[in-house]
């Protein structure tokens, strides 16, 4: 293993989700502008390799989500001396009690730590002054080859509906107060009761068609749950005329930025603070939800924004860390 200045430490694709693609796009632009830097994959690195790609580094940028695992690589970056970046994604604070008090020790102990929203940058500056609020969003650094099975699918499916909407949900869960994080279950009943329109449903994990078969819950004619990784969801976005991110709690969610990235419509609850052009619901009104859904067509004003690359702010972190 060569020495590199600047460490990453995350997961790629396979699974598909916001986190592996953020990282996996990351990578992509480091490689393209030829900036120096390693990559350890934790879930298939050993700790050896682990902690020896960080006694080679200068800087080590975390984009792990198990607190455990944070407060080790910043307490062995802190052993080292070497510097360290947390990436947020989403909440800190959405474990148990004991392991969202492990976390608080790693926002004390990290060099400088980046959130994705307002409302976790307001709790996480209590406990460190280091935090810098950068959106998600990297945009593709080659074009997306379109899959013809797809393509063909969605011709098909135009002649019968009238709209055709997306969303995704990386695993059947719960937030903290109980509440299904990804509102798929919602969706679905939403689109049972409305044969006109039409929805795919990206499950990589197949956990929610494992929940809905053991359930005996019947998937209507109008909803494709797609549960393999033959299609990009960036593909099923390019395919669709709305995103829909009816999630209880968020970062500065990937498809949201993707689909406008797209000139998509984009309906989201205000769990957190959203960019312009996305249409929002109160989070948790399921009637305001479906009303939103059925008036997509007319109750849609855009305001131009410049969205940012991520991937830029970065490397200009690192640098900034470096120098």
């Amino acid at each position: 293993m060569d020495s590199g200045k600047i460490l990453i430490i995350g997961v790629l694709p396979p699974p598909i989700g916001g986190i592996s693609i953020h990282v996996q796009r990351l990578i992509r632009y480091l490689n393209v502008t030829k900036y120096p830097f390693l990559f350890v994959d934790y879930k298939k690195n050993n700790i050896f390799t682990q902690l020896r790609a960080i006694k080679l580094s200068h800087v080590i940028h975390l984009h792990t989500c198990n607190p455990i695992l944070n407060v080790f690589y910043v307490f062995c970056s802190l052993c080292l001396r070497k510097k360290s970046i947390w990436s947020i994604h989403g909440e800190y604070d959405c474990y148990s009690y004991y392991l969202n008090k492990i976390n608080i020790i790693a926002l004390k102990l990290t060099t400088c730590i980046i959130v994705e929203n307002e409302k976790t940058y307001e709790k996480v500056i209590k406990y460190s002054k280091h935090v810098l609020k950068f959106p998600s969003f990297i945009p593709p650094v080659e074009n997306i080859d379109i899959n013809l099975e797809l393509k063909n699918k969605v011709l098909e499916l135009r002649s019968s509906y009238k709209t055709i909407y997306c969303t995704n949900a990386s695993r059947f869960c719960f937030d903290k107060n109980g509440n299904e994080i990804y509102g798929i279950s919602t969706l679905l009943n939403i689109f049972e009761k409305n044969i006109k329109i039409f929805i795919f449903i990206a499950d990589p994990s197949s956990t929610y068609k494992e929940y809905f078969s053991k359930n005996n819950i019947v998937i209507p004619k109008n909803v494709v749950l797609i549960t393999d990784n033959r299609f990009e969801f960036t593909e099923i976005i390019m395919h669709s005329d709305c995103l829909i991110r009816a999630t209880t709690t968020d970062g500065d969610s990937l498809s949201v930025k993707e689909a406008l990235y797209y000139k998509k419509k984009v309906i989201a609850s205000n769990c957190v603070d959203r960019v312009p052009n996305v249409i929002l619901y109160d989070n948790l009104d399921f009637n305001q939800l479906q009303e939103k859904i059925l008036s997509i067509e007319t109750d849609y004003k855009t305001t131009p924004f410049e969205m940012s690359n991520a991937a830029e702010l970065i490397v200009k972190l690192y640098s900034k860390l470096l120098s």
